[in-house]
């Protein structure tokens, strides 16, 4: 039998580690802000020029501990630093070499708010849903290659993270594969027949879902008619949002383009 001491210390531990389970969505984080020639057509979470609205280039890549296979892409921050107003941004790429909490952001993006030639600098930020204009409307799947034996979704104009999506052959719901080892960006795939009718499911980083129309065919866009409400003011489960410690991410995952980082 443990010692009372040794037992007292486990059970604060395990105390302290279910009550950390819930915390707010607008969690701060703190780290550097550098700067690189990025490009809404060949970032890693594999959106192109029609997937959101960018807002003149208000991007930026998340940090490989907060990547959390792609399912931080598309998540809208806002970004303080200093006495300056703070931006919005859209994550839309990876940075491989930065630490959990740095933001290595467009030129553009940097400028609007560092106001400065590239360096780097300390910045603090939170997820916030995405305003108009990086969101216009409903959600959309895109579809690069029309497959009916293996099936890979691209969503976009997403108002809050997805978590997840599932897709249904008669009601039976089936969760597609989000895989940065099978495909890196916000990829969801299906690797089966399709047998239309089908639809979608999508779930939010809140535990909001949303089910889209009956498809009798797959087209390279399929629209969703519907948009996440979304609620930033809420706490919510731990669970049912991405978790935000570090996992391992090996170094050398291919890259979609050349990064062109200023420091």
């Amino acid at each position: 039998m443990l010692p009372y001491s040794i037992l007292k210390k486990k059970i604060l531990l395990l105390f302290l580690t279910f009550n950390n389970i819930n915390f707010s969505y607008q969690q701060t984080f703190t780290g550097d802000a550098t700067a690189f020639g990025g490009s809404n057509t060949g970032g890693a979470c594999g959106f192109n020029s029609n997937s959101f609205n960018y807002n003149g280039n208000m991007e930026v890549a998340i940090n490989a501990p907060q990547w959390i296979n792609s399912l931080n892409c598309g998540r809208c921050v806002n970004i303080k630093y200093q006495n300056q107003n703070s931006i919005t941004a859209i994550i839309t790429d990876k940075c491989p070499e930065c630490k959990s909490g740095d933001l290595d952001m467009f030129t553009e993006t940097y400028q609007a708010i560092i106001k400065s030639s590239p360096s780097r600098v300390p910045i603090s930020w939170e997820f916030i849903d995405c305003p108009q204009p990086f969101v216009d409307g409903n959600i959309k799947l895109r579809i690069n290659e029309i497959n009916y034996y293996w099936l890979s979704i691209n969503p976009n104009n997403f108002k809050c993270g997805i978590k997840n999506i599932e897709i249904s052959f008669n009601n039976n719901w089936i969760s597609m594969t989000r895989d940065d080892s099978t495909m890196v960006g916000l990829y969801f795939n299906y690797n089966s027949l399709i047998t239309p009718p089908f639809k979608f499911r999508l779930t939010s980083v809140y535990g909001e879902q949303i089910i889209s129309p009956s498809y009798s065919s797959i087209q390279n866009e399929l629209l969703i008619n519907q948009q996440f409400q979304c609620n930033s003011n809420q706490n919510i489960n731990q669970a049912s949002i991405p978790n935000q410690t570090p996992i391992s991410i090996p170094n050398q995952t291919p890259r979609p383009h050349i990064r062109k980082n200023y420091c």
